[in-house]
This record gives C-alpha cells, sequence and structure tokens, in this order.
C-alpha cells in the first residue's frame, strides 16, 4: 500500500486473539476476505474470500462491497451497488464481525505550527472559492475541473465531443449531463443518459442543486463537488 507520514484513520475489530487494529493512511487501498490475499483476513465461512474493501476517495475513506455473499453494512445500512463514505465512529459489519472506523486527529507541536509557510491572504481566497470538480474514483482519478462557465455539458471524450468536461470513461453517455449556475449555486441535470447520474448514491430525476462536498456519479466516475 501507499503510505502518507502520518496515520490519519483506524480499524479497530476483535478476533479469539484479542483486538486487532490496522492504521490507515493516504491513498491506502485495505483489501478484506477469507482469501489469504487480502490485508485483512476474517476466518469465517461466511465471510466471502473477497468480500470488502476500504479505499481513500480523495479527501477521506469509503468502503465499498466486492459482491459479497452476505453484504456489507455501515451502521444498519448495506453497502449496495456504491461505496459509503466512511466518518468517525462508522460500524462496519461484515456478516456478524463488526468494524469500527476511527478517525486519527494530527498532533503539532508549537515548533511544528511556527515552522508553517505562510500563504498570502488574497490568492489563496481566490483559489479556494472556486467551485470545482474533483474526481475522487475513475479512469481519471485525481483531476480537478475548475467551474468557469454559466453552463457546462458532462459527457464522455472522444473526436466528436464538442461539450466542456469530457472523461475518459466508456460507460458515460455522449452527452451525460448538465452543470448550470444559478443565483443560489450550480444545479445537475441528467441528459437521459444510459446510466443515469447519482448524487450521494440517489438518481437524478429532476435538476438537483449541489451542496458543498456532494459526490456526483456519472458512469464509472466520481467526482466530488466542491466550493471551498
Amino acid at each position: 500500500m501507499t503510505t502518507s507520514n502520518q496515520p490519519i484513520a483506524r480499524l479497530l475489530w476483535q478476533t479469539e486473539n484479542g483486538q486487532q487494529e490496522l492504521t490507515l493512511h493516504q491513498e491506502d487501498v485495505v483489501t478484506i476476505g477469507r482469501g489469504d490475499a487480502n490485508i485483512i483476513v476474517l476466518s469465517s465461512a461466511r465471510i466471502s474470500r473477497n468480500h470488502a474493501r476500504i479505499e481513500w476517495q480523495g479527501d477521506g475513506f469509503a468502503v465499498r462491497d466486492m459482491s459479497s455473499s452476505n453484504g456489507t453494512f455501515v451502521n444498519g445500512s448495506r453497502v449496495e451497488y456504491l461505496p459509503i463514505a466512511l466518518r468517525n465512529g462508522d460500524l462496519i459489519l461484515l456478516e456478524r464481525i463488526p468494524m469500527r472506523f476511527e478517525e486519527i486527529t494530527p498532533t503539532r507541536t508549537p515548533q511544528d505550527i511556527n515552522s508553517l509557510p505562510t500563504v498570502p491572504k488574497i490568492p489563496l481566497a481566490k483559489a479556494v472559492n472556486k467551485p470545482r470538480l474533483v474526481v475522487t474514483d475513475g479512469p481519471e482519478a485525481g483531476r480537478e475541473i475548475i467551474l468557469d462557465e454559466e453552463q457546462l455539458i458532462i459527457g464522455r471524450d472522444g473526436s466528436i465531443a464538442t461539450w466542456k468536461i469530457r472523461l475518459k470513461d466508456t460507460t458515460v453517455s455522449r452527452p451525460h449531463a448538465m452543470l448550470e449556475k444559478h443565483m443560489e449555486g450550480y444545479s445537475l441535470t441528467d441528459l437521459g443518459s444510459a446510466n443515469g447520474t447519482t448524487i450521494n448514491g440517489l438518481f437524478v430525476l429532476l435538476p438537483e442543486i449541489l451542496n458543498d462536498g456532494d459526490v456526483i456519479g456519472i458512469g464509472t466516475t466520481k467526482l466530488r463537488f466542491k466550493i471551498r
């Protein structure tokens, strides 16, 4: 696994040998299942060989079910087709085995704080306040798209593509969805796409106003909407 210097979360669970703990760093992917190749191996006949995985989504971790036989649950809700973002204290249940997700708050000494570089306030404010889409999952994970027009069409990249936001994802329609700027913010509309458009896992049937942090699903691509 690729790790950063400091852990930012951990998983806690019980086995016959006592409490187990695994620390998580940015960019980590943790596979869970009965198979020996997994990062966390759970010896239970009701756990699938490749049951679930916990993965970094760009600004936090999420749990994804890997088509397990008995399902993966977060706080009692089953993880279906889309991953569920994890928050501090969430209880992940695989069959009858509970795992607790805990965020780790980094600590800084006064020396660390004093050594931090200063950033001019005005340029920082301009950069942060521009709405953007951040690709958290899919072929272009890590890409950032600045929203600087009143209307933006999203669709599959290709030789005939004329829309502004082009995604290198074969499950995206040509075109797929539309972003429009209003007084109250940006709205998202599905343009009759083959696979639909989602916001936080729910299909978009009518134009929906986006909130900071909303996750847009277009094909296999996930984009997080950020205002600040």
